[in-house]
């Protein structure tokens, strides 16, 4: 069993993010400040089951079926909507989710994390995926596979999901839902019939259909319809989700549904390597038009970019034509594209161990990121919060993070946490625009290390 599931765990890891290096890629993509990485952790529960298994500290007992430890939270899988509707994962399994009901103040507030994960850029590395919970939902009714997610993974029931009033006392009674990420393209493609591999495997690519009857079980069968106030948000490849579905997100909710949105390290840069490489670029080319996320993207910014259309899919392309309220969350020492996107080596991503040419290409990425972050903010009124800690999808999932992060320089008159700031921007209507946290060198603000 205990190798079955670390088998599991390797494919999982290799077809997302195609990396050389399986604990190196885990780490920085999903713990890359965790306390559990370092000697004398004072609080050995953050660390997750399946990093206990790579560092070889987990028994046998532990991989068995768990207790379930988040009960508030119950599984939903979407049956009748994958029959009826095509909404349906790589495999060809019904899409599902994750639902814990508000109550109180917050019974009719709403807010949904559209989970991330990578993507897959060709039929061979989807065919893989295909086999793992990020391309087939054959595993989320399970106790163990539910606490995992939630217990750690981008999102979890921590920090802004955490259902403690203690942790997160003005989000803590409304309705959350966590979106399982089983298509491989943020959420946004759509191809009619399924695609047939060399292999004979058939591949179903409709992630923006598993959205659209996630929001359809939401509205009609949840109570979702009656609600007050939505807050859609997303990290890494669910960070892309939003910044490529939020508008569509908002023009299906009725007018009594406020929605605001919150991509959290999603805002991928079209850079090439510190080598001068261009394989980023390409592998987003791939996936928008091997998935037809280019037929779901912004009509406008396909057209301000006719020639190059899957352009829009960055960000940095697409952002200030997004019309719905949103803040940006994004590290501008991002780990993820630091590791893949500028090819950076481990020493230099986590050790800061680079040479002068690494350096150049990582301040690059941070004074590009704010540059732009500025300009698509400015033209579409959005807020955001920049830092520069070395990390991905870390900060609003944890609660100790949130809270502790935080900018100290009161640039445009803000100073304070994450938690504060985001607070500030969506229960007060300030204009948080925060790059304070986000000076010049990885790490170099001080609540990095808290």
């Amino acid at each position: 069993m205990a190798q079955l599931w670390f088998t599991l765990i390797q494919v999982l890891l290799t077809s997302a993010w195609a990396s050389e290096d399986l604990l190196a890629t885990f780490e920085s993509e999903l713990a890359a400040d965790d306390a559990c990485l370092d000697t004398g952790a004072d609080n050995p529960a953050e660390c997750s089951l399946d990093l206990l298994q790579l560092r070889g500290e987990a028994t046998a007992a532990d991989i068995e079926d768990q207790p379930d430890k988040h009960p508030a939270w119950k599984t939903v899988i979407l049956h009748q909507a994958a029959r009826e509707k095509g909404a349906v994962c790589l495999d060809g399994s019904p899409a599902g989710y994750y639902f814990a009901p508000g109550h109180g103040s917050g019974r009719k507030k709403w807010m949904f994390h559209l989970q991330g994960g990578g993507w897959c850029v060709d039929e061979e590395e989807c065919a893989q995926r295909a086999s793992t919970p990020l391309g087939s939902s054959r595993t989320y009714h399970t106790t163990n596979e539910k606490n995992k997610i939630l217990g750690y993974y981008d999102g979890g029931a921590q920090g802004l999901l955490s259902l403690s009033c203690r942790s997160n006392p003005d989000f803590c009674d409304w309705n959350k839902v966590y979106i399982r990420y089983c298509d491989g393209a943020s959420f946004a493609g759509e191809v009619d019939h399924p695609v047939t591999t060399k292999s004979g495997q058939k591949l179903y690519f409709r992630g923006r259909r598993v959205l659209d009857a996630v929001l359809d079980d939401l509205l009609h069968h949840q109570g979702m319809a009656h609600g007050t106030d939505l807050l859609a948000k997303g990290c890494s490849a669910g960070g892309l989700g939003i910044w490529l579905n939020l508008d569509h997100i908002a023009g299906r909710m009725p007018s009594n549904l406020a929605v605001k949105g919150l991509p959290e390290c999603g805002y991928f840069m079209k850079l090439p390597s510190y080598t001068g490489s261009r394989k980023w670029p390409d592998n987003f080319k791939n996936v928008a038009i091997m998935q037809n996320v280019v037929g779901q993207m912004n009509k406008e910014c396909l057209q301000a970019h006719a020639s190059e259309p899957w352009l829009c899919m960055y960000p940095q392309y697409a952002a200030s034509y997004v019309k719905t309220p949103h803040f940006v969350i994004n590290s501008v020492y991002d780990a993820f594209q630091m590791q893949y996107f500028l090819d950076l080596p481990t020493d230099c991503v986590k050790h800061n161990v680079c040479s002068p040419q690494q350096r150049k290409a990582a301040d690059t990425l941070r004074s590009e990121m704010i540059a732009s972050i500025e300009k698509t903010s400015s033209e579409s009124g959005a807020g955001y919060f920049l830092y520069n800690c070395v990390t991905h999808c870390w900060q609003m999932n944890r609660n100790d993070r949130w809270k502790t992060l935080a900018d100290h320089t009161r640039h445009n008159h803000f100073s304070g946490s994450l938690r504060q700031a985001f607070t500030a921007w969506y229960k007060h209507g300030e204009l948080v625009r925060s790059t304070g946290a986000a000076k010049l060198g990885p790490n170099s603000e001080r609540s990095c290390h808290r």
